[in-house]
């Protein structure tokens, strides 16, 4: 499954899939360096983080998309 980061509460990473579903998954049980804003492929079994997989190609281009709105909200001012 595809989530992406949406911000970190106390030992949680709360993440976010396509559907616009939240899930509240420890920080211990990923295996790689987390940030706000990665997308991540997860295997989740019993609410637990089997697997995850750092996307940084569509990290990237997520990050690119937010610049440009934020560059194109600033000018309309």
């Amino acid at each position: 499954m595809k989530v992406r980061i949406d911000r970190f509460e106390e030992s949680f990473a709360v993440c976010v899939d396509e559907e616009e579903t939240f899930y509240d998954l420890p920080r211990a049980d990923f295996s790689i360096p987390l940030h706000e804003g990665d997308i991540l492929d997860i295997e989740l079994q019993n609410g637990k983080v089997v697997s995850a997989r750092f996307l940084e190609e569509e990290t990237k281009a997520e990050a690119e998309a937010v610049r440009v709105l934020m560059q194109s909200l600033r000018r309309k001012k």
